[in-house]
């Protein structure tokens, strides 16, 4: 079966494989979805990020006293999340507190990429009607070159995230871009 289920994946085709054995579905799925009594309790277990150790560490525990176990992986600790909100008919965020906003804005992401390639991204993202871009800024590429030619074709209006996560290393090194950035850039 499982041989079944690799060749097809493999050949373009979609597959629902229903298994109770994680080691099996770990093997050949893109994505996890669980059921439980005919109703999704969790749809965003990515099997690239999430281990099948950490899923047989949880398995069989009550998901609101595990959720809040980093080492398990963001994906399964996100679908953990969405299970008890789901489970107690609450949004997530009053697993976590008070409500925030009302509105999450939704960003175009890319990889650090050349300076032309943004601008290409950048102009899909437009085209689609998104009014913001996150964008990774990576000291390998030049994040000034990017920006300009981010500028050059997106309206006042358009936010740039740049996420630098953490290759500006440490403050030394940080506040010299991010103070040519300030200066120099008019958004």
């Amino acid at each position: 079966m499982l041989r079944f289920v690799r060749e097809a994946r493999d050949s373009g085709h979609s597959c629902i494989f229903i298994a109770h054995n994680i080691h099996h579905v770990f093997q050949v799925v893109d994505r996890i979805v669980v059921l439980r009594h005919g109703r999704v309790i969790a749809d965003d277990i990515d099997p690239q990020t999430t281990s099948v150790e950490a899923v047989e560490r949880v398995m069989g525990r009550n998901a609101h006293e595990v959720m809040w176990d980093d080492s398990i992986g963001y994906g399964l600790q996100m679908a953990l999340f969405d299970a008890v909100g789901k489970t107690l008919e609450v949004p997530v965020h009053a697993l976590l507190g008070e409500k925030v906003r009302d509105r999450a804005k939704l960003s175009w992401w890319a990889i650090d990429m050349p300076a032309e390639d943004w601008a290409s991204e950048c102009r899909e993202a437009l085209d689609l009607g998104y009014r913001d871009f996150k964008a990774k800024g990576r000291p390998w590429q030049d994040v000034y070159a990017q920006l300009d030619a981010l500028h050059e074709i997106v309206p006042d209006d358009f936010n740039i995230d740049m996420d630098f996560n953490s290759t500006l290393l440490d403050p030394e090194h940080a506040i010299p871009i991010l103070q040519r950035l300030e200066k120099t850039l008019p958004y």
